[in-house]
């Protein structure tokens, strides 16, 4: 019984099994290549924030937010830890003089008290620098600065405006933390800053509370915001991703739809032109009539294969505003198909039952290149002197059936690409196909190919 030969993997399916490689965390600049410049070497790993038309000729001009490289976005962060803490100084500066504002009970400082409050601010000011390139370090900072203005001068008045830095600072680290780092960072930044708040409990006063309270909501909103943002950028990354591992897969399909066009036709025409070059040869002393045929054959088949040649290189090049392609063969091609390799010393006797002239043209091109390689076979390795070909439409499907009447396999290796262009053509439209010793002698190869909708 025949073999039945599988379904080659398709370049699709292989390119959507493509995933993301492990170990490699989703970041913040997850739209660029990262690379390494002397001034990351400080900030650490820094990404390039450039989308890829960014460098492309005549490519739309991305907005500003795009433009900006990460020591630009440091360099904002700075602009803002450097206005934040001039405005708090200065509050703080104002209070220690004015240090009971409202007479509300508040001790005055002292001068230790107050530079050990102005240091714990610019401590949380340089997290706030930090929350990017290091946003470990910043936390820590920013942690340390607040432990340090609870636990030294939480009661004092000037505490409110640094601890007003503080929640700025603490909002902002915290959200980018949620929206750059894995879930475990982010929980350990949100756990971190709320422990810090609670110190305010004990050690803080009644406004300074209020103010942990204030700080409490902020820092969950920016929580919540940070793995929002966190999870629709991983999602942009992963479907940009998936979506050049479909083109990838795409070019490779038609790559492979290219090369077994250029196989069937040139295998085709250079078996045919071996076989008369070498009859030819054998005859030209004894009959040159006969040799002189074999060259009138060479310079037919040569010509058709030339014709096929031009017709697949314009079918390449046509876009959808060049027009019409040039037509496809098909299953009315196969006449002068049979001719030819009558000519090349294999007689086909040839059979088409049903109405093929309905078929949808892939279909028809499938089953006329399945029948040209199943006979160019013939003609190189089944030493035959004829072959049967029959294509039979049903309702349903479309049978293909190239069967000759040589010894069958013999110790051919098998080293050419002609079963297997069979099997992905019938595998394309669906089919299936069946190779191997036939019943009594010879070899068949016989496909069937599905006829589903407006093929029917």
């Amino acid at each position: 019984m025949p073999s039945r030969l599988a379904p080659p993997a398709t370049p699709a399916r292989l390119a959507a099994e493509v995933s993301r490689p492990r170990g490699i965390r989703p970041r913040m600049y997850d739209r660029g290549r990262t690379r390494r410049t002397p001034s990351s070497s400080y900030f650490g790993e820094m990404h390039d924030e450039r989308p890829p038309h960014r460098l492309a000729l005549g490519g739309p001009r991305p907005p500003l937010g795009k433009r900006l490289r990460p020591w630009h976005w440091v360099a904002i962060d700075g602009a803002v830890a450097v206005v934040l803490g001039a405005i708090v100084l200065r509050a703080m500066a104002h209070l220690y003089g004015a240090y009971n504002p409202h007479h509300l009970g508040f001790p005055r400082p002292s001068p230790l008290m107050s530079a050990l409050a102005v240091l714990a601010v610019v401590t949380a000011c340089a997290g706030l620098v930090l929350r990017r390139p290091r946003p470990s370090a910043g936390a820590a900072a920013l942690w340390c600065g607040w432990t340090l203005l609870v636990t030294v001068a939480g009661r004092y008045a000037l505490a409110v405006p640094a601890g007003t830095a503080m929640v700025v600072a603490a909002t902002l680290l915290v959200y980018q933390i949620s929206a750059t780092r894995p879930l475990r960072w982010a929980a350990a930044a949100f756990g971190l800053t709320l422990g810090s708040a609670l110190l305010t409990a004990p050690l803080g006063s009644s406004d300074l509370q209020q103010g942990a309270v204030v700080c409490a909501f902020a820092v969950s909103v920016a929580a919540v915001t940070g793995r929002l943002v966190h999870r629709n950028r991983t999602y942009a990354a992963e479907l940009r991703r998936h979506q050049a591992a479909l083109l990838h897969g795409e070019l490779t399909q038609q790559r492979l739809r290219v090369a077994r066009e250029v196989h069937d036709v040139i295998a085709h025409s250079m078996s045919v032109v071996g076989v008369q070059s070498g009859y030819g040869r054998f005859v030209i002393d004894k009959d040159p009539a006969l040799a002189a045929e074999a060259l009138d054959n060479i310079r037919q088949v040569s010509h058709d294969s030339l014709r096929e040649l031009r017709g697949l290189l314009a079918v390449l090049r046509t876009t959808a505003d060049d027009g019409v392609a040039p037509p496809a063969p098909g299953l009315a091609d196969l006449g002068p198909l049979a001719d030819r390799i009558g000519r090349a010393g294999v007689r086909v006797d040839l059979t088409v039952t049903g109405d093929t002239g309905d078929l949808p043209p892939g279909v028809a091109l499938a089953a006329y290149r399945i029948v040209q390689e199943a006979l160019t076979n013939v003609v190189r390795h089944a030493g035959s002197a004829t072959a049967n070909a029959a294509v039979t439409r049903t309702a349903e499907v479309l049978t293909i059936a190239v069967r000759d009447d040589g010894p069958g396999p013999s110790g051919h290796t098998g080293e050419g690409h002609g079963l297997a262009g069979i099997a992905e053509r019938a595998a394309l439209h669906g089919g299936r196909v069946e190779a191997g010793p036939a019943e009594g002698g010879g070899f068949l190869v016989r496909a069937v190919l599905p006829l589903t909708g407006d093929a029917r």
